[in-house]
This record gives C-alpha cells, sequence and structure tokens, in this order.
C-alpha cells in the first residue's frame, strides 16, 4: 500500500491508519494479520480434505499473491511494527508460500 492513500483502516470501529489490503479492503497491521491468518486457514483446511479439488481458483491464487506482497511491504517497514507482529507476518508470509507451493503439487 502507497503512502498516498493511507487512511483508516476497514475494520469496524478501527481507528488506526491502514497499512495494507487485503481484496481492496485497507487494514491496519493488526487486522491485516487476523484476516490474512484466518484466509489462510481456511485454506489449509481445504488442503487437509483429500477429496478436495487442489487446482487454485482464480481468487485464491490472487488472495495468496496479495498476501506476499502486501506482507513483505509492512515487514520493509518494520520500524513501525512490535518485533512481536513482525515475527507473526514472516510467520504468515512463509506459510502463504508454502501454501501455494502445496497446491501447485500434483495430487
Amino acid at each position: 500500500m502507497s503512502e498516498s492513500v493511507r487512511g483508516k483502516c476497514a475494520w469496524v470501529g478501527c481507528v488506526e491508519v491502514s497499512e495494507a489490503e487485503i481484496a481492496e479492503r485497507p487494514l491496519c497491521s493488526r487486522h491485516f494479520y487476523l484476516v490474512a491468518q484466518r484466509r489462510l486457514s481456511a485454506l489449509l483446511g481445504l488442503l487437509s480434505d483429500d477429496t478436495a479439488d487442489r487446482a487454485p481458483s482464480p481468487d485464491v491464487q490472487r488472495f495468496l499473491a496479495e498476501l506476499v506482497n502486501e506482507t513483505e511491504i509492512l515487514t520493509s517497514q518494520s520500524q513501525r511494527l512490535t518485533p512481536e507482529r513482525l515475527e507473526e507476518l514472516l510467520k504468515l508470509s512463509v506459510k502463504a508460500a508454502e501454501v501455494q507451493k502445496m497446491m501447485q503439487e500434483p495430487t
């Protein structure tokens, strides 16, 4: 997310500045992490189902690419993040890359 488009986090009741986006929804780093983690966990659940199709839909591909990209941007601005948030985001990015790889592997 570029500096020029920063605004308020779109999470209801949050007054923090948005620092990242998921599906064009501006979020602060805390809410970005929560939304991304939930969606990624849901994808992992689908992948653990042996009957599920592993071929990622365009929406899933877009989400994973966006997650990796936005996390990279957030972590590059690490002076704004607590060490704990930085570690959480780095783990999230690694997990997203692992999910991308899992989805590309033949079943």
